[in-house]
């Protein structure tokens, strides 16, 4: 398959703590015979994307192994925050790739699929900044614990020069795209999450994907 021409490439954010998860690399949790990172990994190369994991030395060396055997190209970041990685992250496809436009996804995603990814691909505004977003409700039915409301998925898609170029402080414009189901652009952050999600993945499809820009 051939890579969308809406994105230059995914970037795979690994480096969080998983304090919730008794301090494990969320990336090799296994989920239906896999590690999660791997899933994520294979699912963007799966739509024709170069991926970058994007990892912590020693927080998230594991999932490295695992994003770099499903052919990810491997970058050790500072590790001094979700956002401080990120912009790090994006210079350094900048300067190395030449990329101008990401698709931005974390390693702890245990149902996102190949068939999600090309859906997200498809729908995209063309914004500096676009925000994934699901229905809180919607999970929460699903035995998800989450508030109500509209909540920030897992997964966006940046314009890396604007990023590079906005100071700390300054919002980049965005668009918001409105992603349904819900579980399958969210993360887990305890074992009750995985239970969850290992009940819902046999309830997944693209037939019941919906996705509205707003």
């Amino acid at each position: 398959m051939e890579r969308s021409s809406s994105v230059d490439g995914a970037i795979v954010m690994c480096g969080g703590k998983g304090e919730r998860m008794g301090m494990r690399d969320k990336g090799c949790v296994s989920f239906n015979g896999k590690p999660v990172a791997l899933r994520v990994v294979e699912s963007a190369r799966r739509n024709g994307l170069v991926v970058v994991f994007a990892f912590v030395k020693g927080r998230s060396s594991c999932s490295a192994s695992y994003a770099g055997e499903a052919g990810a190209l491997l970058v050790e970041t500072p590790g001094d925050g979700y956002v401080e990685d990120l912009r790090w992250i994006a210079k350094w496809a900048h300067d190395k790739l030449f990329w101008k436009r990401a698709l931005i996804l974390t390693c702890d995603l245990p149902l996102l699929s190949k068939s999600a990814v090309a859906r997200i691909l498809d729908q995209l505004p063309d914004s500096p900044w676009v925000s994934f977003l699901v229905k809180g409700e919607e999970l929460a039915q699903k035995g998800i614990k989450v508030e109500g409301g509209l909540l920030y998925s897992s997964v966006s898609v940046v314009d890396i020069l604007a990023l590079i170029k906005a100071r700390p402080t300054e919002e980049i414009p965005y668009s918001s795209v409105k992603y349904s189901p819900a579980e399958e652009v969210w993360d887990f952050d305890t074992q009750d999450d995985l239970r969850v999600f290992s009940a819902l993945k046999f309830r997944t499809g693209s037939r019941h994907t919906k996705l509205a820009i707003f």
